[in-house]
């Protein structure tokens, strides 16, 4: 069993690099990262997309999706690795254009830090913090993750940086679906001397999407605004003290992910201010409506 605050104790970078990421939790996102990312959004999985499901399961069941063109790209360059069981489907825009993206149920990332802000449905704009009296009412959270990929053995490896964003009540889901991983994860953690304040949630890989044999479609909103959608969740499995050892990122993975974090500073308090601004980014397939007015968790705190 290892022992994760004497691995650490060993290694005064690395300790540093826990410390620093324990800071940057709490933090979040806009702007234009200085380093490769690809873009995954939370993908809402449809009923009438049934006979996809064996394709691509995520169109039915609900998950992630990115684009086709920068998942090619970052593959061309080097900056990631094909991701074996990942679908690709066509869509078409409200302006009647075609695009591509691949989708996946689940994905394991290391969440290493992120931003919120609330926009207007009417005209896009974006705020810092909710605010009902001038329509920003719909949360937008995104979180700079590293990407990993589990091999048939067992062991998950760094696959790249990624940015995994939700909106709608889908926001509140990603943030409840790392939270409950972190929280199914702690007894192992303990077990392994993982539980203490050096310890962050970029220190080990999170398993967050859908999952089971049957799609989970719940129907959120009113009115006109109402809508379907597939909640994404962390992984039902549970976390025994044996896997703590192989969802730990490792050493080098702590340092260079504290180095990300901190070249993507100024992306994670592009949000910040008192001042509205027009939404700058991709646009998500998903379908997701207003939140309802927000309690209680506002930041990322410890997930």
């Amino acid at each position: 069993m290892i022992d994760l605050e004497q691995i650490l104790a060993a290694d005064p970078d690395a300790q540093a690099a826990a410390a620093d990421l324990i800071d940057a939790a709490n933090t979040g996102d806009s702007i234009q990262l200085p380093f490769p990312a690809l873009n995954l959004w939370v993908h809402n999985g449809k009923s009438d997309m049934k006979m996809n499901a064996d394709r691509v399961p995520a169109l039915y069941f609900g998950g992630f999706a990115c684009n086709e063109e920068q998942y090619d790209e970052l593959i061309a360059s080097g900056d990631m690795q094909p991701m074996a069981k990942w679908g690709l489907a066509e869509f078409a825009s409200t302006s009647g254009e075609d695009y591509t993206n691949y989708l996946t149920r689940a994905i394991w990332i290391a969440p290493i830090a992120g931003r919120e802000s609330w926009l207007n449905g009417n005209d896009n704009s974006r705020y810092h913090h909710f605010k009902r009296e001038t329509g920003h009412t719909r949360q937008h959270i995104q979180i700079l993750c590293a990407l990993g990929v589990m091999d048939e053995g067992g062991t998950i490896t760094h696959n790249g940086m990624c940015v995994v964003s939700a909106k709608g009540y889908q926001g509140k889901y990603l943030r409840k679906a790392l939270k409950a991983f972190w929280k199914g994860s702690l007894e192992a953690r303990k077990a392994a001397n993982a539980a203490g304040s050096s310890i962050t949630p970029a220190m080990f890989w999170h398993r967050i999407g859908t999952f089971g044999n049957t799609p989970d479609y719940q129907m959120m909103g009113s009115g006109q605004k109402k809508s379907s959608i597939t909640p994404v969740t962390a992984s039902p499995n549970p976390i025994a003290p044996e896997h703590i050892q192989k969802l730990f990122v490792g050493l080098d993975l702590i340092k260079l992910f504290n180095e990300k974090r901190f070249d993507a500073e100024e992306w994670l308090h592009a949000w910040d201010g008192d001042s509205e601004s027009q939404t700058n980014g991709h646009t998500s397939t998903s379908n997701n409506n207003a939140s309802p007015d927000p309690q209680g968790d506002q930041t990322y705190e410890s997930w």
